[in-house]
């Protein structure tokens, strides 16, 4: 009786423990929200869990295989269920559901096929026919008494014979070759279409043991490679006294084999694939160092620049590379949900639009362009939270060019260069001929710059026009302005600024001039 109760017991307690272990649960994730950073992208899957009482074994299926696995977390809106495990399996055997338009076309493609084999079967029966009408033909030679009538009748029924075959023969290989061409095309395109799509899923695998029968809204979210997004502008300027006209837009890539159908979309610039370990600063040791170097200096008569040649090398002096921490990022939340394939290729979204007032000013260096160039400065450009990036440029409706937009400087202030004015001309000439002279021990030299101004338009117009003297490296070679022409003067960097208003029609001119002074017997580079 002891014995049957001892049994009893450990029935019941078998009987109510296996009660509480349920079979596994699998469900597919709903993705909601998206988050695009540089190199990754945070997805978030969002739903409700109806989950009884017990230990639950939960599995999310068909996870894109690309998913960060150290990124994975999963919350839950109540405390009543806790979260015992999660492990993180890849399938192999499943794959990711084929998209509507890949199976149209795997199916246009199997049609096509069958009209080739169709094809190519005909043309081998009509070969092979030929090839009989040949051997016949060889037979038919080797006889002997074969009459007049006979042969005509023979070539005739060849002639008909061959015709038939050869039109034949014709008209199925062309109808081959169009075969193969259009599933060449077909493949090509299922190929772009597949781009991004994974080979396995991934499968994350959750125990919960619930307290109290409920129903719970949870959160999965993971970082997942194969998406980026990068900043693109519209820039339209119309005239010089209105505002810029900028569209602040995104390329978005992505190919993480997830389509984002209808999700909440955000753009970040921060940078989660940085290394996050703060920088250590060790010591720096300071020793002398000898080098040899060999150069070659060469000079361009047109733009007036040097270049400098290392031919030969001694030790290199090491090279340290200056490093930016950003200590916070940005984030841009589009108004609408979107829809991005996983197909690897660029979706084009509007972020906002602006209106911005700006400076606008022509701009001229006669001594490295020939060219006048309308150029626009933002102050305080932080205030409106642009990201640097490519900008194409227009002028009322007229598109002008790319430039880069560069965000990433110390300067409040930005510039954006507008493109080239074809109604505005600049000129630069030297006028020293004969300035040479010997001082004794010394050769002097004076060099003097004439540069106009051509104002082609209807309206006044005013151009910031830079020009430059050398700097000498040499206490044995001196180098004196001589006339600046009211110009501001920058003696460390040898800068002459001027602010030229020019009316409709006219040129205005500025000159300058300065002195070389070296020993005769040197060669000075970088005169002029």
């Amino acid at each position: 009786m002891k014995c049957l109760l001892i049994l009893f017991l450990s029935f019941s307690f078998f009987f109510q423990t296996y009660s509480q272990t349920i079979s596994p649960i699998s469900m597919k994730g709903k993705l909601k929200t998206v988050t695009v950073y540089n190199q990754k992208a945070r997805m978030e899957y969002e739903g409700v869990l109806s989950l009884p009482v017990g230990l639950i074994k939960l599995i999310f299926t068909d996870l894109p295989a690309s998913v960060d696995m150290g990124s994975i977390q999963l919350s839950l809106a109540d405390p009543s269920v806790s979260i015992e495990n999660i492990y993180v399996s890849q399938n192999y055997l499943k794959t990711k559901d084929t998209s509507p338009e890949i199976a149209r076309l795997a199916q246009r493609i199997d049609s096509l096929q069958k009209i080739y084999n169709l094809a190519t079967q005909a043309k081998g029966i009509l070969e092979e026919e030929e090839a009989l009408l040949s051997s016949n033909k060889q037979v038919y030679s080797e006889q002997s008494g074969v009459t007049a009538n006979n042969l005509q009748e023979l070539l005739t029924f060849f002639r008909e014979e061959l015709t038939r075959i050869r039109s034949g023969k014709a008209v199925q290989s062309e109808r081959i070759g169009q075969t193969q061409g259009a599933i060449s095309v077909i493949q090509k395109q299922i190929e772009n279409l597949s781009r991004g799509n994974q080979k396995s899923v991934i499968e994350i695998a959750v125990d919960l043991k619930v307290k109290k029968a409920i129903s719970i809204d949870y959160n999965l979210s993971m970082m997942a490679n194969g998406a980026s997004w990068a900043a693109l502008y519209d820039v339209r300027a119309t005239s010089p006294d209105q505002p810029l006209k900028l569209n602040f837009r995104a390329a978005v890539w992505q190919s993480t084999g997830e389509n984002w159908d209808n999700v909440k979309l955000l753009l970040s610039t921060a940078q989660p694939a940085l290394n996050n370990q703060q920088p250590v600063l060790e010591p720096r040791f300071a020793r002398l160092l000898v080098a040899k170097i060999d150069t070659v200096i060469t000079f361009d008569p047109v733009t007036y620049g040097e270049s400098l040649q290392v031919v030969k090398t001694g030790d290199e002096e090491e090279v340290w590379s200056d490093k930016v921490y950003n200590l916070t990022s940005s984030t841009f939340t589009l108004a609408n949900n979107q829809t991005i394939p996983s197909d690897g290729g660029s979706h084009y979204l509007m972020i906002r639009e602006l209106t911005i007032p700006a400076k606008i000013q022509h701009y001229a260096v006669p001594r490295s362009s020939p060219h006048v160039y309308l150029l626009a400065e933002i102050i305080n450009n932080g205030d409106y939270d642009l990201q640097s990036g490519t900008a194409r440029i227009f002028n009322g409706s007229t598109f002008i060019g790319e430039t880069h937009l560069n965000i990433e400087t110390l300067s409040d202030t930005l510039q954006i260069s507008l493109g080239i004015d074809q109604d505005i001309y600049v000129k630069r000439e030297r006028r020293d001929f004969g300035a040479n002279q010997g001082l004794g021990a010394y050769r002097q030299e004076t060099f003097n710059f004439y540069i106009g101004i051509r104002n082609n338009k209807t309206i006044p117009i005013e151009v910031k026009l830079l020009d430059q003297i050398p700097i000498s490296t040499d206490k044995r070679v001196e180098i004196n302005l001589l006339e600046k022409d009211n110009a501001n003067y920058n003696a460390g960097r040898g800068e002459l600024t001027w602010q030229v208003r020019c009316q409709p029609g006219n040129t205005e001119t500025r000159s300058f001039s300065y002195r070389v002074k070296y020993p005769k017997d040197e060669i000075v580079r970088g005169k002029w």
